[in-house]
């Protein structure tokens, strides 16, 4: 059975998207888990000088 050439165009345009698309997501998942590590220190910080 052939595809139409329009679902074809769409598959590889979702081919195309995907690694842009990880990329975004392992950037966005890199930054959250710096933030974190950004109040944890922060917490700690804190905690060791005795300031609110």
């Amino acid at each position: 059975m052939a595809y139409p050439t329009s679902m074809v165009d769409h598959l590889i345009g979702i081919e195309d998207l995907l690694p842009k698309h990880l990329k975004a997501l392992e950037t966005g998942m890199m930054m959250r888990l710096q933030i974190k590590d950004l109040c944890l220190l922060q917490r700690r910080q804190k905690l060791l000088t005795g300031r609110p």
